[in-house]
């Protein structure tokens, strides 16, 4: 159980540092090309360094790759990931019989949002779950 929640920590780390370094990367390129001409924003912005940017995300991906070592523990990642959804849908029931006449409409809309952030969790564990099938072959 522990280790679920810690892998379920790390993936939420990595879409958290992901998002921010997205985020800083377009707010950066942002302000550079914003006092610049069109043309120049074209040269000097997100195309004048996409190839630079692929290379860094490449090279992320490479150091990732290595350091999860997907070859030795498929198996181990997979029942991860199978326990992981079976836990959340354990959430998801707790959430809905939590439901009740008695809970006002904040209440009840928070937990609805509650069970949708659940159910895009579910989708992006099929998703790498799907995702680690590809890499078998």
């Amino acid at each position: 159980m522990e280790d679920i929640l810690k892998i379920l920590g790390i993936i939420i780390l990595i879409i958290f540092v992901s998002i921010i370094f997205i985020q800083s990367f377009y707010f950066k390129e942002g302000l550079e090309t914003s006092s610049s001409s069109s043309n120049n924003s074209i040269l000097n912005g997100y195309a004048g360094n996409a190839k630079s940017f692929a290379e860094t995300i490449k090279s992320l991906s490479v150091k990732l790759t290595d350091k999860l070592i997907v070859s030795k523990y498929r198996t181990d990642y997979e029942n991860i990931i199978i326990n992981m959804e079976d836990y959340i849908n354990l959430i998801m029931l707790d959430i809905i019989f939590s439901l009740n006449t008695s809970l006002n409409q904040v209440e009840t809309i928070k937990l609805l949002n509650d069970l949708g952030t659940l159910k895009a969790s579910k989708d992006a564990l099929n998703d790498s779950m799907k995702y680690l099938d590809a890499m078998k072959s």
